[in-house]
């Protein structure tokens, strides 16, 4: 199944899912939305407690206003596509709180980077620096709920069902911070200019004070270790729009790195379900940005060339002679998958 921005006739932009031939299953209705006072709608894939969704989001003033008292007014949907192609609109009124991405503050209405939740804003339109969390989106009720309260901690983000707190921002650089959930939480060392926290889809990665790393399974807390590399850190997502971390949609394939006997950075992928790990090629110079459930893994060399290798087989990239862009997602079946430059980028979740 996937899912895309479509164009009706008029220009006005909807949600179109199809299954695995192409059919069309699912069109969201037209808002009929004025082309000049409108957001670029956003077509994210989310997943909770280990289920995927698709969710959309659109916002923007009617060509035709439902009654004389409504002209000027915004409007907007928010809706929620389970893997079955179900679709469920979330029925609160979604134009006064809506969504901002994440490390974009000043991006009007987009969904947040970090997967599983969809954290809303009040009216970053009026204040654009306003990132007070308000609202967060549960896909599998398809509602919006209130963000929830630690007392002493603050909260992040929502990952496959979790929520994780950190503790205070200090003024002390070198007094740390810690970050977890409400059942287990660890010390990392608080650098928000170059970042030291990465999520996957069902994982952490956080860099501790010595710059070493440590990952850990979200639900239960417990060190996810990779055979000789205790210290290996999470790659950060390339172009991914799911995760933070450059890993699998599906959270057991993950790009890492970790320094050798010689103190160099070696790159490797780790299956965290089997245990088997594989590195990639020393020889040649790849950084690996976006990985598939099968294993394909999409890179850059150092001077801008796209590269490509299979996971666990073939671990020696090849590369294009000429820069292209890197996709978005890639499907089981090794089809890649890019963002248009107008409209969202859209991905493929499997049939149940």
């Amino acid at each position: 199944m996937a899912a895309y921005t479509a164009k009706v006739p008029g220009g006005d932009q909807i949600l179109a899912v199809t299954n695995g031939s192409g059919d069309i299953i699912y069109q969201s209705p037209s808002l009929g939305l004025d082309p000049e006072q409108r957001a670029e709608p956003s077509l994210y894939r989310v997943l909770q407690n280990g289920k995927e969704f698709f969710v959309w989001y659109q916002i923007g003033v009617p060509l035709e206003p439902a009654s004389p008292q409504d002209a000027g007014k915004p409007v907007a949907q928010l809706i929620v596509i389970d893997s079955s192609g179900r679709a469920t609109p979330v029925e609160e009124n979604v134009t006064a709180v809506r969504p901002v991405a994440a490390g974009d503050v000043d991006s009007a209405v987009a969904f947040t980077a970090t997967d599983g939740s969809l954290a809303m804003h009040q009216d970053p339109k009026v204040n654009a620096q306003n990132t007070d969390y308000v609202r967060v989106l549960n896909p599998e009720t398809a509602t919006l709920e209130p963000i929830p309260e630690f007392e002493g901690q603050t909260w992040l983000a929502r990952i496959d069902g979790v929520d994780i707190f950190r503790s205070p921002k200090s003024t002390d650089p070198q007094a740390g911070a810690t970050i977890g959930t409400r059942d287990w939480s660890t010390p990392f060392a608080d650098r928000p200019t170059n970042g030291s926290v990465w999520f996957g889809p069902t994982f952490m990665t956080v860099q501790k004070a010595d710059d070493a790393c440590e990952s850990f399974d979200l639900h239960t807390g417990e060190p996810i270790a990779f055979q000789g590399a205790l210290n290996g850190c999470a790659f950060v997502g390339g172009d991914l729009h799911s995760y933070d971390s450059a890993s699998s949609p599906n959270g057991q394939l993950v790009l890492m790195r970790w320094n050798d006997s010689q103190n160099v950075e070696s790159r490797w992928i780790v299956n965290l379900s089997t245990g088997e790990q594989q590195q990639i090629d020393p020889a040649f110079d790849f950084r690996p940005s976006v990985i598939s459930n099968s294993g394909d893994v999409y890179g850059t060399s150092s001077d801008g060339r796209t590269g490509y290798l299979k996971f666990p087989d073939q671990m020696t990239p090849q590369f294009h002679e000429v820069p292209n862009d890197l996709p978005s997602g890639i499907t089981d079946d090794g089809i890649a998958l890019f963002k248009d430059e107008f409209l969202p980028a859209f991905f493929a979740v499997p049939l149940k």
